[in-house]
């Protein structure tokens, strides 16, 4: 019988086997990270894209809503316009012509209302909120 010699743990064969054995870990653990790098990196552009679809979405509502706003808006600003320059004409005549003294107080009612409307429209209000804003008048 052939007796077997113990390996020399020391020998440079054995060194070799580990040196492999690490480095095939290693490589292994690489494969592994950057695989997981891959997902996350594909999760955050997806994300990323989810995203800016949403930002795109809000800004086209908001822009649609500024426009239809703006369309009311210059809509109330032309007829108020309009009953203002009737207004004006009618305070013309009326100074113009010798009326009852209660048909001046009910014009100078008309004025106001008049004005509130525009003061609305100008500042974004319903018309109704004249009192902070009567040194334009």
């Amino acid at each position: 019988m052939t007796e077997v010699s113990p390996v020399n743990v020391s020998s440079p064969f054995c060194k070799f086997q580990t040196y492999v054995s690490a480095f095939m870990q290693i490589e292994k653990a690489l494969r592994e990270i950057d695989e997981e790098n891959k997902q996350v990196q594909l999760r955050s552009q997806t994300k990323l894209a989810d995203a800016n679809t949403l930002v795109a979405g809000i800004g086209n509502k908001v822009k649609e809503e500024l426009k239809s706003n703006e369309s009311v808006l210059q809509t109330r600003i032309e007829a108020l316009s309009k009953l203002g320059n009737k207004v004006r004409k009618l305070k013309w005549l009326l100074l113009n012509t010798t009326l009852p003294l209660h048909m001046d107080s009910k014009l100078d009612e008309v004025e106001k209302m008049v004005r509130s409307m525009v003061i609305g429209v100008e500042y974004g209000g319903d018309g109704g909120e004249i009192d902070g804003h009567r040194r334009r008048w």
